[in-house]
Formats: structure tokens, C-alpha cells, sequence
């Protein structure tokens, strides 16, 4: 079979879904971002057939390992005349863990604070932590493992053993290339992260040009607008008031790896594209509008953004 990007333009009939489940097995999981986009693409065909081409087209998403429920939800309802993502026109990351690969620096830190002390630090209490403000981190870490440390102590703590590692941390896989794509088209960006202003300047000061393409950063640690951190909605209220235009909430698409992260997000009226730490489990991952491996694997045009390709837009 030719690798002819054609074969994702066919009708969904049975013989034109096995052939992209064979070509999508023949040359690797890359290609799935095609497959997901075709499928939304042609939902009101594919629910129009029967269950033989729907179980084909399920069973790309499984051996994929796609965990986009929304869209298999979609192969199995009726008719529809539009997609369920809606278009949105601004995008708004998260920092730590979502840009950077910040969330093992700051596992092993609180491990050593912790064993310092006399104590283990559980992998339950850092899923709890992950996307929570610096305060509400260390009070949560303090009550927890009752240690006996005032906030400022732990934080200070964690930002000498952290200090040199932050001045380093690296991107995370398909970054570069997402925002790269969305500033050539224009699209309005912010990032609205939990961390202080010290410690955003910490971690991006290496990483300015890649950062300058960000209309503006909110620092839940230390913005005082930003009443209550996440899982409340503060955060991302306060980063899309500050657009110009103020778009509404609904045109902004959110990008997160925590569940408290997607949690303020929808309490916000955003939809959000999660991307997570790989030890949570199915059930933490849930609510998002759709979750993703990697920043590489999305799709812009499944939310009415710029399409980029996959020979010019793609980490390698």
C-alpha cells in the first residue's frame, strides 16, 4: 500500500475503513492525528453505517491507544450535523508539567524534604498537589505528612535544592513546534500558572525567546487578582479578561496535565486539551475535553485553529 496521504479522503465504508486501519498499523502511531481527523470529519457518515465500519474505526482509536472518549462516544450516537469541539479563537497553557518538564524536579524535591524529616512522600499527596498554588502546595504537604515546618520554610527549602535544575528545564516534547504554529497564524496565547513571578522567571529565564510569543503570564502564586488557586476558576478568568478584546471564556482553549488544572478550566467554561503525567490513572483524566500522549499529537483544526502538517509542524 502507498503511503499516499489520499487514503484519509475516502469514504467510510467497510473496505475504506480496514485499509486505514492497515495503513495506520503499517506505518505507526504518528499517523493517528489523521485518523481522528477524518473520523470527526465524517461522523455523520460513519454513524450512518453499520456496526461492522464502526468496531473498524473503534478499533484504530484502541490499538492506538487514543484515549479521546468523547469522539468514540460519537461512533455510537446518531446522526450529527457538527463536531463536538467547538471553535475557539485564543489558547492558554499551563506551565509546570504542560511547557515544561518541571513535575519530576519537583517529585524529587518534596521526596527529599520529606525523608529529611523522617517521612515518604506518597504518590497520592503529589497527584493532590499537582497544579495547586505554592502555599496551598506546602500547607497541603505540612497537614499531610505532619512535618514540622511552617510553609515558608518547606518553600524555601524546595527552591535551594530546585534552584540549579529550574535554571535548565527543558521543554516538553511537541512544545517548540505548537507554539511555533499558532504564533505564524497569530493566535492570541497566555499562560496561567500557579507558580510565583519569582519562580516563572526561574524556570523560563534560559527559555525567553520560546516565551516571548505569549501575549501575557498570570502567577496565581503571587497575581493578586487571583483570589483562589486551582481547581478553582480564578486563574483562568483573570488570564482570559486580559486578552485584548476580552474574547469570552468559551473561545478559550485551555491546555493542562492536572486534574485540579481541568477542573478550574471547565469551572471556567473553557474546553480543555489534557495532557498527562503518565502515572495517573484513567478515571483522573476523565473530564477533560480530550487527552492526548504529547503537545505533538494535536490536532488545531479539531478546534477550528490553523491545520498544521506533519512534515512541517511535527517534533521529532
Amino acid at each position: 500500500m502507498t503511503h499516499d496521504s489520499s487514503i484519509w479522503r475516502q469514504p467510510f465504508t467497510h473496505r475504506n475503513t480496514f485499509r486505514i486501519l492497515t495503513f495506520v498499523l503499517t506505518t505507526g502511531r504518528k499517523k493517528w492525528y489523521h485518523c481522528k481527523t477524518i473520523c470527526n470529519e465524517n461522523i455523520q457518515s460513519i454513524s450512518a453505517q453499520n456496526s461492522k465500519c464502526k468496531l473498524l474505526t473503534l478499533s484504530i482509536y484502541c490499538i492506538l491507544h487514543i484515549h479521546h472518549p468523547i469522539d468514540i462516544q460519537l461512533l455510537f450516537q446518531p446522526a450529527m450535523s457538527k463536531l463536538v469541539f467547538k471553535p475557539v479563537t485564543h489558547v492558554i497553557f499551563d506551565l509546570d508539567g504542560t511547557l515544561l518538564d518541571t513535575e519530576k524536579i519537583h517529585k524529587n524535591t518534596y521526596t527529599k524534604i520529606a525523608n529529611d524529616c523522617g517521612k515518604e512522600f506518597p504518590d497520592d499527596l503529589r497527584l493532590q498537589i499537582l497544579g495547586k498554588q505554592e502555599m496551598d502546595v506546602a500547607n497541603l504537604i505540612i497537614s499531610t505528612l505532619q512535618l514540622n515546618l511552617t510553609p515558608e520554610e518547606l518553600l524555601q527549602k524546595a527552591r535551594v535544592i530546585e534552584e540549579e535544575e529550574l535554571k535548565n528545564v527543558q521543554l516538553l516534547n511537541g512544545v517548540e513546534n505548537l507554539l511555533e504554529h499558532l504564533c505564524q497564524h497569530k493566535i492570541p496565547m497566555a499562560i496561567a500558572t500557579s507558580s510565583s513571578e519569582e519562580g516563572f522567571r526561574m524556570k523560563t529565564n534560559h527559555l525567553k525567546n520560546i516565551f516571548s510569543v505569549f501575549h501575557h503570564v498570570v502567577t496565581g502564586s503571587s497575581d493578586p487578582e487571583v483570589k483562589n488557586g486551582k481547581p478553582a476558576p480564578d486563574i483562568f478568568n483573570i488570564c482570559a479578561s486580559r486578552f485584548p478584546g476580552c474574547p469570552v471564556n468559551g473561545k478559550c482553549l485551555v491546555f493542562e496535565d492536572s486534574p485540579n488544572g481541568v477542573t478550574a478550566a471547565l469551572a471556567a467554561g473553557m474546553q480543555v486539551v489534557m495532557v498527562p503525567d503518565r502515572m495517573l490513572s484513567r478515571e483522573f483524566t476523565a473530564n477533560a475535553t480530550c487527552v492526548l500522549d504529547s503537545l505533538e499529537d494535536f490536532c488545531p483544526e479539531m478546534f477550528s485553529l490553523p491545520t498544521r502538517h506533519s512534515s512541517g509542524s511535527r517534533s521529532s
